[in-house]
């Protein structure tokens, strides 16, 4: 808006049309603002001489005086003025838009952003499939703290609300009015109210699982607070027991100063649940997990006036698979199911998507089947050997060292994988024994690895160790395809060596077992000790069955249950009768990856990347994660990516740390960092192969010509 054109009186005029005699869509007090008032000009004109210059004047009558110009107030004095009348009308929204818009955020702040409210939330909410709720029983009116915290040495206001808003399928065709409500989900957001919402941008988060809560991004990671967990220390009271607690403490490393930000909990975990006559069964499954929680987005965008604010959505882990799907979901419906923005600004329906430790195709890991490859999760067992300091990387750059690696798959792993021997890896098959113990009373789908997902499900049911005993027992000898003639070989004993050199395990295992799983290569590199699998640097003397009183791989879980409620009402505001669900483990059984009808278990979002990517009108996209998380080893995304097309549109850069990278405080800054200048790069070049604006900073080695991974497969 150009406030040097602006006319007072004509405001007077117009401020006559006060909220309260329009017919437009009501202004929210959550911080919704109309457009200001356009300006006009006001201009003043200095006395001119009428003698003409060419009369017939002495030097000394050519003297003349001009009056000089009234001083012209600055934008910031103009909107401060025209607030004051604004606010004089009653349109306290309008005056905190016109100060927002000048850049006045702390002025605009107390205007736009609602008073404290406390909720205390009587709804008792249920995370079981068959659950669902009244929708009369459903309040979205959110709870709401002022805050105040440092961001780069300034102190900065926002606000904090957490509530439940409906997520409504979209409208139909046949019927506007026809609304159906499908769940309410529970949200937790962090907002600086007094900043111009077409200039800031809003991200969504999502954990994994499936089945998990957003209690691991906004307690780890970039929220206004966060839990010091440390990793990978682990100090030694807490190797017979889980800590209880971890400092809370300020986050320096907040995402506030980039986004607006707020974290969101699929149906059945937390405090989110369906709505009758829905249940939450009905979103367990790649598409309407997707699709409920893209409503949810579009519910929040029209309750919040958001339709003008650029829109990130941040997945971690199985949000790998659902975040892609979201997008390109998102950018199919368009705008179709705004509301009118009472501002009148233009809408956006999708900037960017930052994945973080993503899975992008359950099908190319080899955790999830036997005959995979498991080239994709070779470096991340080279860097855990680095980290323990059983490697040969020398003085060697982690980025040379990984260029090594990447090298030795390419032209030695890739070509004599099909030699190997098949069924080598016991893992995936302890799943399906898993799967058929855990359905007695159903019937077990032929694929019953492919269904048991979760591995918190799998470690917590007890029991696998003597399901591998039996596995071990019954499993019937895998085809000769020619690796018993290989391996004795020069070429095929030097392999086996570089391979025990990468791996940390001896030749004698690698020659009878060459394509290693992750249970193998737990048990062999780090006998006697019980090792997270989200973050392998970190692990702890267990018994001889490498057992501890816990399962390390959750190691900071009890904590962050016991931080989420009390932070929710001392941040939020906000308390519940429900205890918050922190992971419901039913989701990951019940969980349904058929999509297409003729294609089984199609657990990929490869082809909804590339569409979204396609369709995206410049879509931003990065993925990050850690050296050292066996669950979606690094490498493996880098291969998928590949596969795919898309290593040069979308980045990935690489941490010290697991799974959940930010809980590594090494790690953090050049991990903001990394965030940062992705938010501040501009859309991509339009077109799927186009390079995008943040340039990636780990080279990848390309693939054999011909040679593209036999991991990577596509139904």
């Amino acid at each position: 808006m150009n406030w040097k054109r602006f006319s007072l009186p004509l405001l007077l005029l117009l401020s006559a049309c006060d909220d309260s005699s329009s017919t437009s869509p009501q202004v929210q007090s959550s911080g919704t603002f109309d457009t200001a008032p356009q300006a006009s000009v006001v201009s003043a004109t200095s006395p001119v001489s009428t003698t003409p210059w060419y009369a017939d004047r002495s030097p000394a009558d050519t003297v003349s005086v001009q009056t000089p110009e009234p001083a012209k107030p600055d934008a910031a004095a103009i909107a401060r003025q025209t607030a004051e009348v604004l606010k004089a009308q009653g349109l306290i929204t309008r005056a905190g838009a016109v100060l927002a818009d000048a850049g006045l955020e702390d002025e605009a702040f107390p205007l736009l952003a609602p008073e404290d409210h406390k909720v205390d939330d009587k709804t008792a909410y249920l995370s079981t499939a068959a659950a669902g709720l009244a929708l009369e029983t459903v309040d979205e009116t959110p709870s709401s703290k002022r805050q105040m915290m440092k961001i780069g040495g300034k102190d900065v206001n926002f606000i904090t609300r957490a509530g439940h808003l409906i997520a409504y399928a979209p409208k139909d065709p046949k019927d506007s009015n026809k609304k159906d409500a499908e769940a309410a989900i529970f949200y937790t957001y962090y907002a600086r109210d007094g900043l111009p919402k077409d200039k800031r941008p809003v991200t969504f988060f999502f954990n994994g699982g499936p089945g998990s809560a957003a209690i691991w991004l906004q307690l780890g990671s970039w929220a206004p607070k966060r839990l010091k967990t440390d990793a990978p220390n682990i100090p030694p009271e807490f190797r017979a027991t889980r800590p209880e607690s971890f400092p809370l403490i300020d986050n320096d490393e907040t995402l506030l100063d980039q986004s607006d930000l707020v974290f969101v909990n699929p149906p059945g975990t937390s405090l989110s649940e369906a709505i009758l006559p829905h249940t939450n069964t009905d979103f367990w499954d790649m598409d309407r997990d997707a699709e409920v929680n893209n409503d949810f987005i579009t519910r929040f965008i029209n309750y919040y006036n958001r339709q003008s604010s650029p829109k990130y959505i941040y997945g971690e882990s199985y949000s790998g698979i659902r975040v892609p799907i979201m997008a390109a979901k998102l950018e199919a419906a368009g705008t179709a199911n705004y509301e009118p923005d009472p501002s009148g600004k233009p809408p956006i329906v999708l900037s960017g998507l930052v994945l973080h430790s993503p899975i992008l195709n359950y099908q190319s890991s080899c955790a999830m089947s036997f005959d995979v490859s498991c080239n994709g999760i070779l470096p991340t067992y080279a860097m855990t050997v680095d980290h323990y300091g059983k490697s040969q990387r020398g003085n060697r750059s982690v980025p040379a060292f990984l260029d090594a690696i990447r090298t030795f798959i390419n032209h030695e792993y890739d070509v004599y994988f099909p030699m190997f021997p098949k069924n080598t890896d016991l893992y995936g098959g302890a799943r399906a024994f898993a799967a058929a113990v855990l359905y007695p009373e159903s019937e077990l789908p032929e694929e019953a690895a492919q269904l048991v997902s979760s591995l918190k499900l799998l470690n917590n049911a007890g029991g696998i160790d003597s399901v591998v005993q039996f596995l071990l027992k019954t499993k019937e000898a895998p085809a000769d395809t020619g690796w018993t003639a290989f391996v004795p070989t020069d070429i095929g004993a030097a392999f086996v060596k570089d391979l025990s050199a990468w791996t940390g395990i001896s030749t004698d295992f690698l020659s009878a077992t060459p394509n290693v799983g992750t249970r193998d290569f737990i048990l062999n590199f780090l006998p006697g000790k019980a090792v997270n699998i989200y973050d392998t640097r970190m692990s702890a003397p267990g018994d001889g069955d490498r057992k501890i009183p816990y399962d390390m791989s959750f190691y900071e879980d009890t904590a962050f249950c016991n931080a989420i409620t009390p932070h929710l009402a001392d941040f939020a505001n906000y308390t519940s009768v429900t205890e918050y669900k922190t992971i419901t483990k039913g989701i990951s059984i019940a969980w349904m990856y058929q999509r297409d009808p003729s294609v089984k278990y199609w657990k990929s979002s490869i082809v909804d990347l590339q569409t979204a990517i396609r369709d995206g009108n410049g879509l931003k996209v990065t993925i990050v994660g850690g050296y050292t998380d066996l669950v979606t080893p690094f490498h493996q995304t880098e291969l998928d990516l590949a596969e795919a097309g898309l290593t040069e549109r979308v980045p990935v850069k690489w941490f010290d740390g697991g799974h959940m990278t930010y809980l590594t405080e090494a790690s953090r800054a050049p991990l903001k960092a990394r965030l940062d200048e992705f938010y501040q790069a501009p859309p991509v070049a339009d077109g799927l192969n186009a390079p995008q604006s943040v340039a990636a900073t780990e080279a990848l080695t390309p693939p054999l010509a011909g040679a593209a991974p036999s991991a990577v497969t596509f139904n």
